[in-house]
């Protein structure tokens, strides 16, 4: 892993500790998307791959955002709960993170 997505990896860590771990994230530059494998669940490792497929950076009055367009899991009951939850939403970020991933892409 190159020291941009340990960079990534460590700074979504923090942000998500409380739902789970990331274990690796690996990005397609060409496309814009993210591969991030998720351990949910300390006890069982129970392991998620999520794919990100399209995303928007937003910043507002200097407040930065991510907002998810389009995703898939490997849990399907998962995929459904982040369309009815997570899609088309701002979810608000640190400015750090925010440049993290500009930087990366």
């Amino acid at each position: 892993m190159n020291l941009k997505n340990s960079l990534l990896l460590l700074l979504i860590n923090r942000k998500i500790k409380k739902y789970g771990e990331i274990l690796s994230i690996s990005m397609d530059n060409k496309n814009i998307n993210f591969i991030i494998q998720l351990n949910i669940d300390s006890a069982s490792f129970e392991q998620v791959v999520i794919q990100i497929f399209e995303y928007n950076l937003i910043q507002i009055n200097n407040v930065c955002y991510i907002e998810f367009k389009d995703f898939s899991t490997s849990k399907l009951w998962m995929t459904h709960m982040l369309q009815d939850f997570v899609k088309l939403k701002k979810f608000e970020i640190s400015k750090l993170l925010y440049n993290a991933i500009k930087i990366a892409m």
